[in-house]
């Protein structure tokens, strides 16, 4: 089993080697202050990944990637995050560690937090409780306290007087619902889920126990195909879509449709038993996943 430790000082080993090599043993040496800030994150991105947001979770799974990026430019013997002998090393520190599993982007957020924890805690120190409660993800409170900076005063940014606006609703609001939906996916359902207000927890919650209910539920499955599928078809036929799109539509409504028979014959049906009906009152549409 590799040794997944790295020492933090007197490094000899040739790491383009190890890694070419796939040594067995990195190196061995006695355990360092490196070692338990990189446990103590392992331990804290476990917490995370069961939706324990807490601010000393963070801190701790920041402190510990931060940590391996340094032994990692150590190994690469480089002073800079970069190069190829740096990429290896990061590589194979970040699988060793598990701290793959988190996104680049946030890697690098987690970094900088890291980098400027002690102002940051001393920012921290000045807001109020239930305030500190929102502030938990790497994201949210760089961006806090970075603004805090620019407002020249250690108070809560959004409470500042001369507080700029939020590029994110700026741009949010300058979007149309495709450039929205491409914007999110970029942004991948991790980094967004751990973002998203605590208060959105339950109805999303609440929103997956109903459509789990419903796909349990023949009747709702072959609704809900063909209701697609007509979405699909209305959408193909508006003059203002285009023919390569309007074909992509009506390939989807097609396969809503295969969907829609798939449930019959799972309750031992035919097309001729349905009985298609139109409700009294409009209804909300419904939320997806």
């Amino acid at each position: 089993m590799t040794d997944c430790n790295f020492p933090t000082e007197n490094l000899v080993v040739d790491f383009a080697t190890a890694w070419s090599a796939k040594a067995d043993k990195v190196c061995s040496f006695q355990p360092s202050t490196a070692n338990a800030v990189i446990e103590r994150g392992k331990a804290a991105l476990s917490q995370l990944e069961q939706d324990k947001h807490t601010w000393s979770n963070w801190t701790a799974a920041c402190l510990a990637v931060l940590e391996t990026q340094t032994l990692a430019m150590a190994a690469a013997q480089t002073n800079v995050p970069h190069g190829p002998r740096y990429k290896k090393a990061i590589k194979l520190l970040l699988e060793c560690h598990g701290f793959d599993r988190i996104n680049k982007g946030t890697r690098s957020l987690m970094c900088d937090v890291a980098r400027n924890l002690p102002a940051i805690e001393s920012w921290r120190s000045t807001l109020l409780p239930e305030k500190l409660l929102e502030l938990n993800h790497p994201r949210v409170v760089l961006a806090h306290w970075k603004r805090s900076l620019r407002s020249g005063s250690g108070q809560d940014p959004e409470e500042s007087e001369i507080d700029t606006a939020n590029p994110f609703l700026q741009g949010w609001n300058k979007s149309s619902a495709e450039q929205r939906t491409a914007g999110l996916t970029e942004v991948g359902f991790d980094d967004f889920r751990q973002a998203m207000p605590a208060a959105w927890c339950k109805p999303m919650k609440d929103c997956v126990a109903r459509l789990r209910a419903e796909d349990r539920n023949p009747d709702f499955r072959i609704t809900r195909a063909i209701r697609k599928a007509l979405e699909h078809l209305e959408i193909a036929n508006n003059p203002k879509t285009s023919t390569p799109v309007a074909q992509g539509h009506e390939k989807d409504a097609l396969g809503e449709l295969r969907e829609a028979l798939k449930a019959l014959r799972g309750i031992k049906r035919h097309v001729w038993d349905l009985d298609v009906g139109i409700s009294s009152t409009p209804k909300a549409k419904r939320c997806s996943t």
